[in-house]
């Protein structure tokens, strides 16, 4: 193997799973609920194609998030994060304003006495931005 299959397969196996959630679940009927408001701005932005634009144009973005986790039962848990607004805009454009892509999933601990869960989630493309 060389160097740069070493490397892939290190950024590969640290990328696996980046979602710093608990491996605790909820209890069967309890729900735990968070409302949140983020704000984002740069002047330095990549595009589709991969340019970095560093042109003096202010990307924006806002957005305001509900998450959720409920207790189906003791070991399994539903969880959602659903964008109800939002907003993306450049300095020099009109601002696009929608629902962000909902994401619905699971989250089942394997057990009891010690917190490890595996989950599983789906993005479902509902965005306008």
């Amino acid at each position: 193997m060389n160097i740069k299959h070493l490397y892939f397969l290190i950024l590969i196996l640290s990328s696996i799973n980046l979602n710093a959630q608990s491996g605790w679940t909820k209890k069967q009927g309890k729900l735990y609920a968070q409302a949140t408001i983020s704000y984002f701005s740069s002047n330095r932005y990549f595009a589709t194609n991969g340019d970095l634009f560093d042109t003096g144009n202010d990307f924006q973005n806002q957005s305001l998030m509900l998450y959720g986790e409920y207790g189906i039962i003791d070991r399994l848990t539903g969880i959602t994060n659903i964008p109800l607004v939002q907003v993306n805009s450049f300095s020099n454009t009109n601002a696009v304003v929608g629902l962000g892509d909902i994401q619905l999933g699971f989250k089942y601990a394997l057990s009891k006495k010690f917190p490890l869960a595996i989950s599983l989630e789906a993005d479902i493309p509902t965005s306008d931005c």
